[in-house]
C-alpha cells in the first residue's frame, strides 16, 4: 500500500477503535464495577497498578484498570505496553495498545493487535476494526497474518461486506485465505453472492478473476458440462416451485440445457449469467431445438443492464420441429450498462409465462466473441 493509504487505513482503525475507550469508561458509571475501575489515575497510581499486575499477571481486572488510566487519548503508550509485557492476552489492554498503535500511525502493531485478539476470542470490537481497515482499502496489510488457521478472517469479511467501501482490492486477501483452506468453496461462494446482492459485483468478479488466472471466458460453462445454478457467475435459474425446470443433461462430454415447461405459471426469464463485458458489439451463437413448444411468440435472448429495460437480441426462437438448429445474434452492450451486464434466456410474452404453457426447450454450445 502507498504511505498516503496507509495513513488512511491507520486513521480508519483509530476511528473504529474510538470506542473502546468509551466502552471501558462506561464502567466507571457502574456502582457494581466502580470497586475495580480507576477512572482517573497519576502517574504514580498507574506505576503502583503495574506494579501489582507483575505480581499478579493474571488479573484482568487490574489490567483493565491500567488501559483505563492510560487516558482517552491512550498518550501514555509505555504504561500500555508494560502492562501488556505482563498481561499480554487481556483484552482490553490489546484493544487499548491497538488503539494507540494506529494514533501513532504504527498500523502494523495496532494490526498484529487486532488479529490476535480476533483469533483466540472472537472480540466483536477487533473484528469490526479489522473489517473497516479492509472497506477502506487497508485489506493487502492483513495477508501476512493469514494462516491455515485464521479463523478470524471469514467474520472480518462477513462485516467488511456489510459496510459500503473500497472493496475491490479484498483480492489478494481472499484469494490467500482461500489458498490455504480458510475460506471454503462454500463460503467463498456465500461472500460474492452478498457483495452481488449489494451492489458489489465488480468487486466480487475481480476476486472470482484473481482466483483464475488462466483467464476467464467472456461466457462461463458455455457448454454446460457443469451444473447450473452453482457459482455466482454460471447460468442460473429461478429456483422456487414454478411450471418450468431447467437441468444439464449429459452429451458425449458435452452438456445439454434441458428447459421443460409444464403448463403451470412460470417466470418470463428462464436463465440467465451476469457477464463481466466492456461497451461494445459481440456475437452469440449456438444450437437449439424445440419439442412441441407451445409459445406463440416464442423465446428470445436479451440482454439486461442496470435501470435500463430488457432489449432483445436476434430473431425469436419459436420452433424447430424437434430438430437442432443453429442461432446467432449480434448482441449491444450500451455505454450505460457499466462493467456488468446480464445475457438472459426470456420469453418474448410475458403474459405467456403468466398463463402458462408446455413444451421442451434445449439448448448446446453457446458462445461468445466480440466483434468490436
Amino acid at each position: 500500500m502507498k504511505v498516503r493509504d496507509l495513513s488512511l487505513a491507520g486513521a480508519a482503525v483509530a476511528l473504529a477503535l474510538a470506542v473502546v475507550q468509551v466502552n471501558l469508561l462506561t464502567g466507571c458509571r457502574d456502582p457494581e464495577l466502580q470497586v475495580l475501575l480507576v477512572c482517573s489515575a497519576d502517574a504514580n497510581t498507574t506505576e503502583s497498578m503495574l506494579r501489582r499486575l507483575a505480581d499478579e499477571p493474571g488479573n484482568a481486572a487490574l489490567a483493565r484498570q491500567v488501559a483505563l488510566s492510560s487516558g482517552p487519548a491512550a498518550s501514555n503508550r509505555a504504561q500500555l505496553e508494560a502492562a501488556g509485557r505482563l498481561a499480554p492476552q487481556e483484552p482490553n489492554l490489546l484493544l487499548a495498545r491497538a488503539r494507540a498503535a494506529a494514533l501513532a500511525g504504527e498500523l502494523e502493531p495496532a494490526v498484529n493487535h487486532l488479529v490476535r485478539l480476533a483469533q483466540h476470542t472472537n472480540n466483536e470490537q477487533a473484528l469490526a476494526s479489522l473489517a473497516k481497515l479492509v472497506s477502506v482499502g487497508g485489506g493487502e496489510v492483513l495477508v501476512p497474518h493469514i494462516s491455515a488457521d485464521s479463523r478470524w478472517l471469514v467474520n472480518a469479511l462477513d462485516r467488511a461486506v456489510n459496510d459500503p467501501g473500497r472493496l475491490s482490492n479484498l483480492s489478494s486477501l481472499v484469494v490467500t485465505g482461500y489458498q490455504k483452506g480458510v475460506i471454503s468453496p462454500e463460503q467463498l461462494e456465500s461472500l460474492l453472492r452478498r457483495m452481488v446482492q449489494n451492489k458489489q459485483a465488480t468487486d466480487a468478479y475481480a476476486i472470482w478473476a484473481a482466483l483464475n488466472p488462466q483467464g476467464l471466458p467472456l461466457l462461463s460453462n458455455s457448454n454446460f458440462r457443469e451444473p447450473i445454478n452453482q457459482g455466482v457467475f454460471n447460468w442460473a435459474s429461478p429456483t422456487t416451485r414454478s411450471g418450468a425446470t431447467l437441468k444439464v443433461v449429459p452429451d458425449g462430454g458435452r452438456g445439454i440445457l434441458e428447459v421443460r415447461l409444464s403448463g403451470r405459471t412460470f417466470e418470463p426469464t428462464l436463465l440467465r449469467q451476469m457477464i463481466m463485458v466492456p461497451p461494445g458489439q459481440y456475437k452469440v451463437a449456438g444450437e437449439w431445438k424445440s419439442g412441441q413448444l407451445r409459445l406463440e411468440q416464442g423465446l428470445e435472448w436479451a440482454i439486461r443492464c442496470e435501470q435500463l429495460k430488457p432489449k432483445a437480441q436476434g430473431k425469436a426462437l419459436v420452433t424447430t420441429e424437434g430438430r437442432w438448429q443453429p442461432f446467432a445474434f449480434t448482441i449491444e452492450v450500451p455505454e450505460q450498462c457499466g462493467p456488468i451486464a446480464t445475457l438472459e434466456l426470456r420469453t418474448v410474452a410475458e403474459f405467456e409465462s403468466k398463463t402458462g404453457t408446455s413444451g421442451v426447450a434445449s439448448f448446446r454450445d453457446i458462445r461468445m466473441s466480440k466483434i468490436s
